[in-house]
């Protein structure tokens, strides 16, 4: 079989070892892939989330941390994919055997699929309101073209594979990334939030460790089950605590930034932590000037956490003994996730 794995080409692999002669790439990569995957706006709610348990700004901090340090788990166990050469769930055999090992690979796939449709309709929903803002009203045909130009997108580059997702990521950190926080930070400004609360501490029990639980789940917890698919292709010596590290810091870092500035904005925003469509009333404090720019950047910021989702998703399916090349089973899950 032929191995390839170029970006803007078809990667060939599927669930097999990646040979050790077509192992390439450095592990600081991992960093722009886990950097990327955090940046959604979506973030913000999360910390509004810990203004909703009452929390201070020290205990919000301290579970912000936490929720990125989860990544540590994901960056250990990516660590087997240099040594292996094989995606997340394949590694799962060891533990539970090939026909054990079905059942949590089907959690997985169903988890992923999931993930990939909010993060889906999510954009969808912002696209829809961008043109609201600007006194645009879709019909529900422009909805669809919307609907289906996300979908469609991020298809393709979990078709092209590994190589292309790598690139995607990369940009995605630099770009989207920058013009993310400097948003945020015009909005912490823009917002002249007041009313923090610096010293009256939530009850731990009832409120730290709940909000921590959740932030960890929607953060590390969450994508486990995928940490050797980005590792499989770095060569057999990459430094283990590279990827850790790596993983760890590229993660951590927008979460802290956007999860504290949601906390610090739920003091002016009443409600961001209950809304059906928060991006919609984050917008509420953007002038109109840079409202396209808002939109196009939570869309944007969303995009890179579906790449990984239908990636990793088409991978989980071929763990679960479906015999087609790899591109065709993210088809597969592109149909389920769109009729959902």
């Amino acid at each position: 079989m032929e191995f390839r794995d170029e970006v803007w080409r078809i990667e060939t692999a599927g669930i097999e070892a990646v040979p050790v002669d077509h192992r390439h790439g450095q592990a600081q990569e991992v960093f722009w892939i886990w950097f990327a995957a955090n940046i959604g706006i979506l973030a913000l709610v999360l910390g509004a989330l810990m203004d909703s348990y009452k929390l201070d700004f020290w205990q919000g901090l301290l579970v912000t941390i936490v929720g990125g340090a989860s990544f540590l788990f994901v960056g250990w166990l990516g660590m087997t994919g240099p040594r292996t050469g094989v995606p997340m769930l394949i590694l799962s055999r060891a533990s539970f055997g090939v026909r054990g090992a079905f059942l949590p690979t089907l959690i997985s796939w169903i988890n992923l699929i999931g993930w990939e449709t909010v993060v889906w309709i999510t954009a969808t929903y912002a696209g829809v309101d961008m043109f609201a803002s600007l006194r645009m009203h879709p019909g529900p045909v422009l909805d669809m073209v919307i609907f289906v130009a996300v979908g469609v997108i991020t298809y393709l580059f979990g078709v092209f594979g590994h190589a292309t997702v790598v690139r995607v990521q990369y940009v995605a950190s630099l770009v989207f990334g920058a013009l993310t926080i400097l948003l945020t930070a015009y909005l912490l400004v823009s917002q002249h939030v007041t009313g923090v609360n610096f010293s009256r501490p939530a009850d731990f029990a009832g409120a730290v460790v709940p909000a921590a639980a959740y932030i960890v789940m929607f953060a590390g917890v969450s994508w486990i089950n995928c940490s050797a698919d980005y590792t499989r292709y770095l060569p057999p010596d990459t430094s283990g605590k590279k990827i850790v590290w790596y993983t760890t810091i590229g993660s951590t870092i927008p979460l802290v930034i956007l999860i504290m500035a949601g906390y610090l904005l739920s003091t002016r925003m009443t409600g961001l932590a209950t809304s059906n469509d928060p991006l919609a009333l984050i917008s509420h404090g953007i002038p109109a000037f840079l409202l396209v720019p808002y939109w196009l950047v939570g869309i944007a910021g969303l995009v890179p956490e579906s790449v990984l989702a239908i990636y990793s998703s088409g991978l989980t399916l071929l763990a679960m003994h479906v015999r087609l090349p790899r591109y065709k089973p993210v088809s597969v899950d592109f149909l389920i996730s769109g009729t959902l």
